[in-house]
């Protein structure tokens, strides 16, 4: 079984100067050289100029380093560090960092990576403690050419390159090789991030692609056609907040297209503000299935505030029950509704009132046999299991997910005829 959780951003005070005391996601703009802040809800503008950054030092990353901000410089070669109104406070890195790029901050150590001519720099991943203190590098050579960003996964570092063969890599988090996690058709891979589901994103500058790759075994799931990307985020609507040399654009993951959101040089993304949630745990049950699922069945769910979508995301069920576990900013009150759909389940809304304290919603049990997704098991169903009778393949006609179109996926729809979307 697996728990699929999708974490929110919540609003919170963090760094001085920034409007309206609210969690955003920063972004340099390498062309006009400024710190640029997004929604993390929706990617919608929030401040175009939270702040400026000297010319001429190519700024790829900004991340909260306590009430700082640190921006990394790609010609620069050396990482800023600001206060929230954007005063100088110091550097980072000068004699140690040539060429780096995306700043990760991971377990209150700030990881760099960097492939330049001096100081040793060339593939390798420079490591400093949150005062500024070096603390040595890791190499990343003969596994990772270029290395781009770093993102903790599950207890260990997937590092991505902008060079071809193992295009991301995977590594323990004291810096020995754990073995390739991806190396496929694609090239120049730049930002990482985590989806809802669990599964990773990569934006690919050469490739024209945000990629998205199983957790466990880097095998590539689906791809998301963009231009030149650098930077991706994921938002908590479900939605992708990605950017290239044109500037921020938000991927609409349910109709396949980008809205751009912002014009100028896009760069790596990072979320500064509290992360603190109220959970909502419970269990879906898949009504009228077999043990065990012939293959998993992926539902969706949206978590609604009348017309507004605070939370969207999918759960892969390979069991009857299955947990699942929804993080939301604890600042969201009031009346809500926790939507399930999917498969050949009728669609399931539970209403609740959020308070800003986790849930426990107990079991959820989604009605079987809308095959057709018509919001009513009906006639239509029956006739389409018919039709695909015999069929061993994975599809919503299995209603009982035993892995073959038979009598008893018409027998769960004659019992359930006439049940609607409630």
């Amino acid at each position: 079984m697996l728990m699929k959780t999708l974490i929110l951003s919540s609003f919170a005070v963090c760094i001085a100067g920034v409007a309206s005391a609210q969690s955003v996601v920063l972004m340099p703009d390498s062309t006009n050289n400024r710190i640029v802040t997004f929604s993390p809800v929706d990617g919608s503008l929030i401040n175009s100029s939270l702040f400026p950054i000297p010319s001429g030092t190519t700024p790829i990353s900004a991340i909260a380093v306590g009430s700082e901000i640190w921006v990394s410089e790609q010609i620069g070669d050396k990482i800023s560090r600001y206060d929230g109104t954007g005063t100088l406070l110091g550097t980072v890195g000068v004699g140690v960092l040539d060429n780096c790029r995306g700043l990760t901050l991971i377990d209150g150590v700030i990881y760099a990576p960097q492939d330049g001519t001096q100081f040793g720099s060339a593939d390798t991943i420079a490591r400093f403690d949150t005062s500024g203190n070096h603390l040595g590098n890791y190499s990343t050579a003969g596994f990772n050419t270029g290395p781009f960003y770093v993102m903790e996964l599950n207890g260990t570092l997937l590092t991505s390159s902008a060079n071809p063969n193992n295009d991301v890599h995977r590594f323990n988090m004291d810096g020995s090789s754990a073995g390739v996690f991806y190396n496929g058709a694609y090239s120049f891979a730049e930002q990482m991030a985590i989806d809802p589901s669990g599964n990773v994103l990569v934006g690919w500058f050469t490739s024209d692609r945000i990629s998205v790759h199983n957790p466990t075994t880097g095998a590539e799931l689906t791809a998301y056609v963009v231009n030149d990307c650098r930077g991706v985020y994921q938002l908590s609507n479900g939605n992708i907040l990605w950017s290239n040399s044109a500037g921020a654009h938000v991927y609409n993951v349910a109709t396949a297209t980008s809205t751009q959101v912002y014009t100028g040089g896009g760069r790596f993304f990072s979320l500064q503000g509290s992360a603190a949630t109220q959970q909502l745990n419970g269990d879906l049950v898949l009504s009228d299935t077999v043990a065990p699922f012939a293959a998993a069945r992926t539902m969706s769910f949206a978590v609604m505030q009348g017309n507004t979508t605070v939370a969207s995301g999918t759960i892969s069920a390979s069991s009857q029950s299955t947990p699942f576990s929804i993080a939301l900013p604890t600042s969201l009150a009031g009346a809500t509704q926790l939507i399930f759909d999917g498969s050949s389940f009728l669609k399931k809304t539970t209403n609740l009132n959020l308070n800003g304290t986790s849930q426990n919603m107990g079991a959820i049990a989604v009605q079987n046999g809308d095959v057709d997704n018509s919001g009513e098991a009906d006639a239509a169903d029956i006739d389409l299991v018919i039709a695909d009778f015999g069929s061993v393949a994975v599809s919503a006609t299995d209603a009982d997910v035993s892995g073959e179109v038979d009598a008893a996926d018409i027998d769960i729809i004659i019992a359930n005829f006439g049940g609607v979307d409630g």
